[in-house]
């Protein structure tokens, strides 16, 4: 009983999680290659630098996470 429980969370939890990802626009994936190479090499150089790459949709999804924890009705 315990292990369909957690098997539907977890099946749950991945749904939920592919439809937040599906909400990104392209351009923080697999979209950013092609954004870098439209700047010139100096502007390239400082967003791998500052790593954009990583750190906007890691930042992005942190707020996302926030805010859906807090409209829980029995977390938040």
């Amino acid at each position: 009983m315990m292990d369909s429980l957690i098997s539907w969370f977890m099946k749950l939890f991945e749904s939920f999680t592919d439809w937040l990802l599906a909400l990104l626009p392209d351009w923080l994936g697999s979209g950013y290659a092609d954004l870098a190479s439209a700047f010139g090499p100096t502007a390239s150089y400082f967003a791998w630098l500052s790593g954009l790459d990583v750190v906007a949709p890691t930042i992005l999804g942190a707020y996302v996470l926030k805010f859906v924890i807090r409209r829980l009705p029995v977390i938040g």
